[in-house]
């Protein structure tokens, strides 16, 4: 029985013993894997494993501006307490490329090799807990950037360091670094920023006026650099064949002797991304030009540099139009006797809205055009030296003005060949009422002798209630 009793006391023991060793290494394990335990790791500026190279790197004519990128420190949990370098490496795998796309939703392809180089070691020196110099990033060979406007991807990571006494973190240990590049180039276009645009002008006799203000242009660059460009500037009137064949059109070569340049050349200043103003100044021969023609103005820069462009040329279309009078504007003069009038009309909605209503001095009564745009024809049986028009609307029901805002005026000697005068054009808003109607003047800028006179393309179901010519 004693011997029996020594046994299992004997067993008690060892295994208390046991458990109390397994307990101590158990705390062992906790320890050396705790957050006290030294770690080192790669620390990203948005505390991720993510950081993006937020400006564009600029390449210039072949070359890359930035000489390189510092990226981001080596960081110890802790002071270390003796110096520690780390291996870092670019990371060439495309493994790394579904290892990003899985965290964060973008397919992006690695950034070629070739392209720039990493440092290969980063130290922390004894006594501090961060690297004494940011890893960086230098630029070499742009040529192997195919495509300029792609977001690259260059994992980079800590391969192995010489502290036995640190461990590197599994989740810290690489860097995704997303690269952006941005080629310089300059665009020419208009300063409203068009690369085609329509030159509008109106003809009165000899007197030819631009509608509006002469086209200016500019040239600006896509980034700010740290040079001076200059880019000439020129008509190239070898290009409107093949602007023709393209755009199926049949514009006519502007004459030498009808423009001219403010300038020859453009300068963007140093750290500018904006050139000064070229105009185009038109002079009085546009008066010889052929009304029924348009002519196209093709400018064209060019930088002896060779600096890449979105845009060289800026195509003017010029057209000139027939405008004899201004619209909306009193004419001073005699009222011509009407006695002698005659007026026909291509169509008219009702008989008794016909074309004689608008000689009967009634200004209740008036012509209506039908579904279909229609033409008024005026018959003054003798020719007279016109200064203008005034033209009343017809009062639909005795309320409601009718009265076409835009029409085109031509006048005759014999009734068989025409001359246009001009686009007629109102905004306004045509009110008035019988008892006191509401006036559209043509003024003619010069006089025009004539005996016939048509008023066409008037909007369907619109009308004239009277009209008067004066000289």
């Amino acid at each position: 029985m004693k011997a029996y009793k020594i046994n299992i006391y004997s067993i008690l023991f060892i295994s208390l013993w046991s458990f109390l060793l397994f307990s101590c290494r158990e705390d062992d394990t906790t320890v050396a894997s705790s957050k006290d335990a030294l770690q080192i790791y790669l620390q990203a500026n948005n505390n991720k494993d993510q950081v993006l190279i937020s400006t564009p790197i600029l390449i210039l004519q072949g070359k890359f501006l930035a000489d390189n990128n510092d990226l981001f420190f080596a960081v110890a949990t802790r002071e270390v307490t003796s110096n520690t370098q780390l291996t870092i490496t670019a990371e060439s795998d495309t493994s790394f490329i579904e290892a990003y796309k899985k965290q964060y939703g973008k397919t992006l392809p690695l950034l070629p090799s070739g392209a720039y180089s990493i440092q290969e070691t980063i130290n922390i020196p004894a006594g501090k807990s961060m690297s004494d110099k940011m890893l960086s990033l230098t630029w070499k060979d742009p040529s192997l950037i195919k495509d300029k406007n792609a977001t690259y991807l260059l994992p980079v990571s800590i391969k192995s360091m010489d502290n036995k006494n640190a461990t590197l973190t599994s989740n810290r240990n690489t860097i995704f670094i997303e690269v952006k590049f941005s080629e310089v180039s300059y665009s020419f276009k208009t300063l409203a920023g068009k690369t085609t645009d329509d030159v509008i002008f109106k003809k009165a006799g000899n007197i030819v006026l631009i509608n509006g203000a002469n086209p200016k242009l500019s040239v600006s660059l896509n980034s700010i650099i740290n040079t001076e460009t200059l880019i000439k500037v020129g008509v190239d009137n070898s290009l409107i064949g093949a602007y023709n064949n393209t755009n199926g059109t049949q514009f006519q070569m502007l004459p030498e002797n009808t423009y001219k340049l403010s300038t020859a050349s453009l300068n963007i200043a140093k750290g500018k991304t904006l050139s000064n103003e070229l105009e185009i100044q038109f002079t009085d021969a546009m008066a010889q030009l052929d009304t029924q023609k348009q002519y196209l103005l093709p400018v064209k820069s060019s930088m002896q540099s060779g600096l890449p462009t979105t845009n060289d040329i800026v195509y003017l279309k010029i057209n000139i139009f027939i405008t004899n009078f201004n619209s909306g504007t009193p004419v001073v003069g005699s009222t011509i006797d009407r006695s002698n009038w005659s007026v026909t009309t291509s169509s008219e909605y009702q008989p008794e809205y016909n074309a004689s209503m608008m000689l009967d001095g009634d200004t209740n009564t008036g012509w209506l055009s039908g579904l279909n745009s229609s033409a008024v024809t005026l018959d003054m049986g003798t020719i007279h030296t016109l200064k203008g028009f005034s033209l009343t609307p017809t009062y639909f029901n005795g309320s409601y003005a009718l009265f076409s805002q835009n029409f085109t005026v031509y006048t005759s000697d014999d009734g068989i060949n025409w001359t246009k005068q001009g686009a007629y054009e109102n905004n306004e808003n045509i009110g008035g009422s019988p008892q006191a109607p509401y006036i559209g003047w043509i003024s003619f800028i010069e006089p025009v002798r004539t005996r016939y006179v048509k008023f066409d393309n008037i909007s369907s179901l619109q009308g004239i209630g009277e009209f008067n010519a004066i000289e």
